[in-house]
Order: structure tokens, then sequence, then C-alpha cells
């Protein structure tokens, strides 16, 4: 499949289509188009703020903070009985990121930026659901959890480089 038929995929992925999150996890050809995808969004996010020297750290920290995230995400899946490879499970929320694009749209970024975010997080929901074998309610927790950790984590961060830099 080239990248244009990933990128179909993605959309309908990203529409819950069940058929379609199972070709995506089983594609090979989908791990490399699903980098291709997380950095065409990563360079979408820099071009929506009309940003054009950005876009390269925008394609580094896209592909930096999916695999944080994900990677919590997915083992996350396998300590509540999950049954997905890792690599399966990549593909498929990969693959959906080309919603991720609306946000090269300037003047509307910053609202599609939230909402997919939201959105991505709802799909991947759906994903570990439907490849890991989990609840509803398990797959709810494997990305709940993970995501307010990660928060909570990033804010102190932050709190504590600025403080430094303040010298509070």
């Amino acid at each position: 499949m080239t990248i244009w038929g990933s990128i179909k995929r993605g959309v309908l992925i990203g529409f819950l289509n069940e058929q379609k999150i199972d070709e995506a996890a089983k594609d090979p050809a989908c791990t490399i188009h699903g980098l291709e995808i997380l950095a065409m969004a990563g360079a979408a996010s820099a071009l929506g703020y009309l940003a054009f020297g950005d876009i390269m750290p925008g394609i580094i920290a896209t592909l930096i903070g999916f695999f944080i995230l994900y990677s919590f995400f997915n083992f996350a899946a396998k300590m509540l009985g999950g049954k997905a490879k890792g690599v399966e499970f990549f593909r498929a929320i990969a693959s959906a990121y080309v919603l991720y694009f609306l946000v090269a749209i300037p003047y509307i970024n910053i609202y599609a930026s939230f909402v997919m975010g939201f959105w991505l997080m709802f799909v991947s929901m759906y994903v570990i659901k439907k490849l890991h074998g989990l609840s509803m309610g398990k797959s709810i927790l494997a990305v709940v959890v993970p995501f307010i950790l990660t928060t909570m984590a990033l804010s102190f961060f932050m709190l504590s480089m600025g403080l430094s830099l303040t010298g509070g």
C-alpha cells in the first residue's frame, strides 16, 4: 500500500472503522507510513501557527511526544491484560494521526488541536479495546491514567524548570 492509501485508511480509523484498525495493525508498511504520518502531523502543527522555522522542531516534538504517551498507553493496556503487540498498536494509532493535519489551517489550529487531541485519545481507547481485546472500561483506564500521570510529570518538570530559572 502507498502512503496515500495509509492516509485514507487513517481517516477511516479516525472514524472508528474496525476493519481498517485490523488492516493497519497487520500491515508492515504501516510502520513506516505511521512514522511519515506523524512527521507530517508535526509539520502541520508548525504550519498552522505560520511558524515555518519551527517545522523540524514540531516534527521532533510530535514524534517524541507520541512515543512517550503511546508507549505508556500500550504498557497500561498490557498490564490490564491486553494481547496486542506494541507495533500493531503503533500502526493503528499512528495512522489515525492523519486527522491531526487539520491543525495546519491557520486561525482554527488552536481549536483543531484541542479537539483532535481529545478525539485521538478516544480513538486510542477504541483501538486498545479492539486490538488488545479489553473492555471499554479497561481501555479508558489504559488511556486516562497514563495521560494524567504524564501531564502531572510534565507540569512538575515545567514548574521546577521555571523555578530554577527564576532562582525561586
